[in-house]
């Protein structure tokens, strides 16, 4: 389950959040995403995150900056959890 708020500052600021949930019914079933197992290769029955940035708009949606930190955590046999950063410029047209 994935949920993603946002709340509009401006016409050219947004402050977005995203909770996310995952659940295996298989043991240990879930583990870290591309980065975060680099560093821990932990499994887990649960994943949890929560994300916290904004995006910049310089054309709509069709360009924009966006950043965020984010707080991830499993209740693995290591009880493994940590931060990260994420940021980018998206482009469409």
């Amino acid at each position: 389950m994935v949920l993603l708020p946002f709340y509009s500052l401006t016409e050219k600021f947004q402050l977005v959040g995203r909770p996310t949930y995952l659940h295996s019914f298989d043991g240990n079933g879930v583990r870290f995403g591309r980065y975060e197992k680099r560093i821990d290769s932990a499994r887990s029955d649960d994943y949890n995150e929560v994300f916290g940035g904004f995006n910049g708009f310089i054309y709509g949606h069709d360009f924009k900056l966006q950043t965020g930190f984010k707080y991830t955590w499993m209740d693995a046999p290591k009880n493994d959890r940590g931060w990260g950063w994420t940021t980018g410029i998206r482009i469409g047209w």
